[in-house]
């Protein structure tokens, strides 16, 4: 078997019908040999048998709860058969070509020889515009974080040409520091090797971890805009309650990097709420809105950030409780 395709469906049911429907009629088995694996997590809007009577090959995991993107995702990926795996969000669309031309450039003697244990391609929105999706820093630093997050340091950046995400071309292949988890095409050995996804992490920045805490500090990643998706994004859930919880999930991030990296996380978010507070009469209306969003995300996640977090191990696997921030328990339908 080439290539295990991994999707994970919550209450998406349109959408993931759309995608598995785009890889069947885009990907030649006779040339990619491949199983598309559907990890059903517990959906009330259509029963998942249901997407067994439409797709006769399919592999399907019915979960008994919603067990989270990264959780489900191991799920699939602990059946696979394939060489290769491909971990795809169930609101994309495959475009022809794209994931044939993947998996040729990761068996090709160049993937081989630059030791490629991941590859993300073009993503695209609806209206096939560019959508952002790679992390063009190799290493992910406070003082990184700072730059990107902090108003007056990402417009100094800016001014100075050092901004690697403006001034990144995303019509030439290369190395990245990450990619969206939106499609990642990794080899079977490199997700056996980094150990899958974090399960401490419900929603939102397990790919962050596993990407730049593990598999790009072994192997490399590569950008490859040859191959091209749609990306619909943000479809399955309120966006204000998902920013949230992608914060909350972010911080986690810098938690597990050790305590040094903790606390300068938390000292470098709320230098920038700061600074947010006394910059904002000077932008637009529209600039504005999104801080204040900024600003109300930090301001309820405090307490999450003094005792949820820090009060767990910072291990792999090893948080008891769910990390998921309350008023958004009832649109993901579990239990804290």
């Amino acid at each position: 078997m080439d290539l295990s395709i991994v999707i994970v469906n919550f209450n998406t049911f349109d959408l993931t019908r759309a995608c598995i429907e785009s890889i069947y009629q885009t990907l030649d088995p006779t040339r990619v040999s491949f199983e598309v694996i559907l990890v059903d997590n517990h959906s009330t809007d259509r029963p998942a048998d249901t997407f067994a009577e439409l797709f006769r090959d399919l592999v399907l995991i019915k979960a008994g709860e919603n067990l989270g993107f990264g959780r489900a995702n191991n799920e699939g990926m602990a059946v696979a058969r394939g060489q290769f795996f491909l971990l795809l969000n169930s609101d994309t669309i495959a475009l022809p070509g794209a994931l044939e031309q993947c998996f040729t450039f990761m068996t090709s003697p160049f993937a081989q020889a630059q030791n490629i244990g991941l590859l993300g391609c073009r993503l695209l929105n609806d209206d096939k515009t560019l959508q952002p999706s790679i992390w063009p820093y190799l290493h992910n630093s406070l003082w990184t974080f700072f730059t990107i997050e902090n108003p007056i340091a990402h417009a100094i950046v800016r001014r100075l040409g050092r901004d690697k995400h403006q001034n990144f071309d995303f019509t030439r292949s290369q190395r990245v520091g990450d990619v969206s988890g939106a499609f990642m095409f990794l080899r079977a050995d490199v997700a056996r090797d980094t150990g899958f996804f974090d399960t401490d992490f419900f929603m939102y920045c397990e790919d962050t971890e596993w990407i730049r805490e593990r598999i790009a500090t072994r192997y490399a990643v590569y950008y490859f805009p040859e191959a091209s998706i749609i990306h619909l994004g943000g479809k399955s859930a309120p966006r204000e309650l998902m920013y949230i919880q992608s914060r909350l999930s972010l911080s986690l991030v810098w938690y597990k990097k050790g305590w040094l990296s903790y606390l300068g996380y938390i000292f470098i978010s709320y230098l920038n709420c700061l600074t947010i507070l006394l910059t904002t009469p000077f932008y637009s209306s529209t600039t504005r809105l999104q801080l204040k969003k900024v600003l109300h995300a930090y301001r309820v996640l405090f307490p999450y950030l003094l005792r949820d977090i820090p009060s767990q191990p910072r291990g792999m696997n090893t948080r008891t409780s769910k990390l998921i921030y309350k008023p958004a328990l009832e649109v993901m339908r579990v239990k804290a």
